[in-house]
C-alpha cells in the first residue's frame, strides 16, 4: 500500500511511503529548495510522475497549516503561497488531498519524535527508530513521512486512544 505525506513550505517535501503491518519504507522523496521548487512546476511535475509511476497511492496527506500570531506579514503570505501551491499542484496531478492539522498527525509519534522537542533533537530521536539514512536525510524528510503515516492511521481507524502507551504498529522504517 502507498501513501503520500507532504510537508509544505520552501524546505518542505513531498515522501512516498509503502508500508504493511510490520514496517514502512520511504520509497522516493521530493525535496523542496535546491532541486525542486514550487515556482517551477515542469520538473516537479515529471519527479512526481515517476515518483508514482505503475503504484496505487491510496491517500495524499498535507498538513493543514494556518498563520502563527506575532509571525511577520511578508513570511506569513511567502508560507500561504507556497501552501497554496503545493495544494494547487497535488490536487491538478489528479489526487484527492486529505488535509491533517498538526495535532492529528503528531499525536500517534509522540513517543517516538516528541513536537515539543527543538527540530534537531526530535531528528536524533527519530534516528534512533529509523532504520536508513543520515541524520540529514531524515530530518528534511521526516514531517512528510509522519504526515502522510498519521493521515493514513487517523482514516483506518488504528489511531490509538489518548494517554494510550501502546507502541506503533510499524517498528521499523527502511529505505
Amino acid at each position: 500500500m502507498y501513501v503520500i505525506g507532504a510537508d509544505p513550505g520552501k524546505t518542505g517535501s513531498i515522501v512516498l511511503v509503502e508500508f504493511d503491518i510490520s514496517e514502512s519504507r520511504v520509497k522516493d522523496t521530493i525535496v523542496f529548495g535546491k532541486e525542486y521548487s514550487l515556482d517551477d512546476v515542469e520538473p516537479l511535475s515529471l519527479a512526481l510522475k515517476e515518483m508514482i509511476k505503475g503504484k496505487n497511492i491510496e491517500a495524499v496527506y498535507v498538513e493543514d497549516v494556518h498563520s502563527m500570531p506575532l509571525q511577520g506579514v511578508a513570511s506569513t503570505f511567502e508560507f500561504g503561497r507556497q501552501y497554496g501551491m503545493l495544494l494547487s499542484f497535488l490536487r491538478m496531478s489528479g489526487f484527492d488531498v486529505q488535509l491533517i492539522s498538526p495535532q492529528q498527525w503528531q499525536r500517534p509519534f509522540k513517543h517516538v519524535a516528541p513536537p515539543s522537542l527543538s527540530t534537531k533533537k526530535r531528528t536524533k530521536k527519530a534516528f534512533e527508530f529509523w532504520d536508513c539514512g543520515d541524520e540529514k536525510q531524515i530530518e528534511t524528510v521526516m514531517d512528510s513521512y509522519f504526515i502522510g503515516l498519521g493521515g493514513w492511521l487517523r482514516d483506518s481507524g488504528c489511531y490509538f486512544k489518548r494517554g494510550s502507551t501502546s507502541t506503533l504498529p510499524f517498528p521499523k522504517v527502511r529505505r
